[in-house]
């Protein structure tokens, strides 16, 4: 289903490569799963990565039909068979389990955007765990040996994760309950090496005495302020029915400790408000699922908006608490919101037990501050071409998936200017501020 600004649209998904009129998805693959993994581009959200026992990537079809509802088998062409179309043989990989889409990788003080690369994870008939990796967009998914033949032993692999500034590096959680870290060669092969992260974690997931399963992974990263990796922080979560388990730049004797007591799971609409700006009692918000946005509005009802967040990022009153003040805006469901939070003076208290934590914490909380003062210079400093383009430069992974109104009130443009504007900088080069 896409969002084409004016209606929703759901549409079947057409094959690449079986012909006038292309054959769809349902009719074409008979192993499609119930719950059925998809993953979009992190870096390019215009982009799709579907998994059954086979992969499939949007991709538009030439000669050039609706670009929203094309995709391609991977690994593999379509063959007919008794006047059918299916998949070729070759391309199977396995029930698809996990999947991770798109990339960056850092080139000095910058990032590039790496929206070829992909890493997806099956099981086998035997119900061995098996995981491949495509480096780039023109080559095929091959498969990681070493997650089979290494210490991981082949577990099936529930979810997987990459590091936003370095996409060799990733993080799993497997059906045995383990935490891997793996970091993929840098001399372009497949070659890979595992460390196990698990620690203390197998005492902290027993429930009545018997173990659960983790089954989710989720990385918060703070790239620190150095352009290599020496000061970067992975805050790693892992969850599943015994509960949500934090550490931080996790070793192979990791400490795990507890989060989930703390956190509710809340469920929000597009344009529900969070917090309303003036509010006194606050909140510490980690966004699972869609985007906020932060907004100040003055009495006449005239409003700006400071800053967009997605998931795996947050949004925080914090600020406002320790200088015990009503919050300077409201936070809003750009699109329907699913977060883990908790009131802000039980999130203080957490920060205190771990000072490290509160450490980045508050670093986070200062970039957010100047991200924002940075935002409000530009408006006045750049033009219309200018801002558009900064945007587009410092938040490629949102660029798709703001409704058209919000990033032109976000730009203070009208709608009908950002249109124009995207249509028109095309190939110019983007403003370093």
């Amino acid at each position: 289903m896409t969002n084409l600004g004016t209606a929703r649209d759901l549409r079947a998904l057409d094959v690449n490569g079986t012909g006038t009129p292309a054959t769809s998805l349902s009719g074409f693959d008979n192993t499609i799963q119930f719950t059925q993994p998809f993953a979009l581009n992190s870096v390019d959200p215009s982009k799709l990565l579907i998994g059954t026992s086979f992969i499939y990537e949007e991709s538009p079809a030439t000669p050039a039909r609706d670009p929203l509802d094309d995709i391609a088998l991977r690994n593999g062409n379509p063959t007919l068979v008794n006047g059918n179309w299916q998949p070729a043989a070759g391309a199977r990989v396995g029930v698809v389990t996990a999947l991770a889409y798109g990339g960056r990788d850092r080139d000095g003080g910058g990032l590039n955007d790496r929206p070829g690369i992909a890493y997806v994870a099956s099981r086998d008939g035997a119900n061995a765990g098996k995981l491949f990796v495509r480096v780039d967009a023109t080559s095929s998914f091959v498969a990681v040996d070493s997650w089979a033949t290494g210490a991981p032993g082949g577990g099936v692999i529930r979810d997987i994760v990459l590091n936003p500034e370095n996409w060799r590096r990733f993080y799993v959680v497997d059906s045995n309950s383990k935490v891997w870290r793996g970091e993929l060669a840098a001399d372009g092969t497949t070659n890979a090496t595992f460390t196990e992260l698990t620690g203390n974690i197998g005492d902290l997931i027993r429930t009545g005495g018997r173990r659960t399963e983790l089954t989710s992974v989720t990385l918060y990263f703070n790239g620190g302020a150095a352009s290599s990796a020496s000061d970067d922080t992975e805050v790693l979560l892992v969850g599943g029915f015994g509960g949500v388990f934090r550490a931080i730049n996790p070793t192979t004797t990791a400490q795990w400790s507890e989060l989930e007591p703390l956190l509710a799971i809340a469920d929000y609409r597009k344009g529900d408000p969070l917090v309303r700006q003036g509010d006194e009692e606050m909140e510490q918000f980690f966004i699972v699922e869609g985007m906020l946005k932060r907004v100040v509005s003055n009495p006449e009802g005239r409003e700006m908006i400071l800053r967009f967040a997605a998931e795996n990022e947050m949004d925080t009153s914090y600020a406002a608490w320790r200088l015990r003040t009503p919050v300077p805006y409201s936070i809003v469901a750009v699109t329907k919101v699913r977060t883990a939070e908790l009131p802000m003076p039980v999130w203080a208290e957490f920060l205190e037990k771990h000072q490290e934590l509160k450490l980045r914490f508050e670093y986070e909380v200062m970039k957010l501050m100047s991200e924002v003062m940075a935002h409000t210079i530009t408006l006045h400093l750049l033009d219309a071409p200018g801002r558009l383009l900064r945007f587009q430069r410092k938040h490629p992974e949102l660029a798709g998936r703001i409704p058209k109104k919000e990033l032109a009130a976000y730009l203070n443009l009208t709608p009908e200017t950002l249109s124009r504007l995207k249509h028109s900088i095309r190939g110019r080069v983007r403003p370093a501020l």
